[in-house]
């Protein structure tokens, strides 16, 4: 087997453990049920209050019509909600509800909790590793961006 190719099947076998992962609904808090796909929406409008769509698909990856179904589906159970921009009528934010917040902040102390041995790990690479590290997943990204332009041609 030539150099890489062992290591680029482990990082496509870490990305379909992952896939799955994006479609199963976990526990957060006190019985907030979301998969990780919801909770990472919420995330993000967490942390980027007053977000539209269009930001919200850039930051998550996906299209603007997929985050708009995603944010139907929040808003069908209660986490977020649309508000008019207050500088254009024709332009709508996303904010999180009181549920949303709820959300949100269990999302933060189940990371807190589940995440710290990836973060520890992620800390105590030195400069070079850490540099090859973000250079390998921004080659990684563009292979990727690549591919779905091609296949959406």
């Amino acid at each position: 087997m030539s150099k890489g190719v062992k290591e680029a099947k482990a990082i496509e076998r870490v990305l379909h453990k992952y896939m799955q992962l994006e479609e199963m609904p976990f526990t957060y808090g006190d019985g907030i049920r979301l998969t990780q796909r919801e909770i990472h929406a919420i995330d993000a409008i967490g942390e980027n209050p007053d977000v539209n769509i269009t930001q919200l698909a850039e930051m998550q990856g996906v299209t603007k019509a997929a985050m708009s179904q995603m944010i139907y589906r929040l808003l069908d159970k209660g986490y977020v909600e649309k508000v008019v921009a207050p500088e254009s009528d024709r332009e709508l934010r996303m904010l999180l509800t009181p549920s949303g917040q709820t959300a949100y902040k269990a999302h933060k102390e189940y990371h807190a909790k589940r995440s710290g041995d990836f973060i520890d790990v992620l800390g105590s690479m030195d400069a070079a590793e850490f540099a090859a590290l973000q250079h390998v997943l921004i080659s990684f990204e563009a292979m990727i961006d690549s591919a779905l332009e091609e296949a959406a041609n």
